[in-house]
């Protein structure tokens, strides 16, 4: 049978589809919004149009933070939201007994964790992590993967610092919970993020 609700994640994604479905079948739907260009207000009048019937039509509205929540209400001033923030598995991201007994305790570790595009802003963290390197011994993991991975790794040469930066790729959650527990320091040098689960992640194992 048809379900009693649908959970629509961001209005630019599925939106349309959730009206579809209301209007075909009388489904109802809850809409979550996560979106960054949302959040930007980097979209165009069409589709300004289009997310606010989209959120009007919605039967409620979330917010995953309250900052984003007075974003969306400003921006859509006839739409009403909810505040529920990301949750973080605390079963997996938290403090392990070996994160002290390192042998290498004299070496900073820094993780950022995202995907390789502009908007990350991963490009100043290298430079930053080149200035760092002059006083202290740093060394930078980089989970995620994207289109300007190979421009990244080529500015580390170009720098010389390419031996402190270690491309990982993308992790499943127990290799990326135990990388961030084994990290003394999460960088996430982000232009915008609606949340950010990862630094409650980090948050998470201490």
């Amino acid at each position: 049978g048809n379900p009693d609700l649908i959970h629509v994640h961001s209005a630019l994604n599925s939106g349309l589809l959730a009206i579809a479905l209301k209007e075909k079948h009388g489904i109802p739907y809850v809409l979550t919004e996560h979106s960054s260009l949302i959040a930007g207000r980097k979209i165009s009048a069409a589709q300004h149009k289009l997310i606010n019937t989209i959120y009007q039509k919605s039967s409620a509205n979330i917010a995953v933070s309250d900052a984003f929540n007075s974003t969306l209400s400003d921006f859509f001033p006839n739409t009403s939201w909810t505040t529920i923030p990301n949750l973080v598995d605390d079963t997996l991201f938290s403090p392990s007994p070996w994160m002290s007994s390192r042998s290498d305790s004299d070496r900073i570790q820094f993780i950022f964790v995202g995907n390789l595009i502009e908007r990350k802003n991963v490009i100043p963290l290298i430079y930053a992590l080149e200035i760092v390197s002059k006083s202290i011994d740093a060394r930078l993991w980089i989970v995620g993967e994207g289109k300007l991975k190979e421009k990244i790794r080529k500015l580390s040469i170009q720098i010389g610092i390419d031996s402190r930066v270690h491309f990982l790729g993308v992790l499943d959650r127990d290799s990326l919970a135990n990388r961030i527990k084994s990290a003394d320091c999460l960088v996430l040098p982000s232009k915008l993020e609606t949340f950010g689960v990862v630094i409650i992640e980090a948050l998470s194992c201490g």
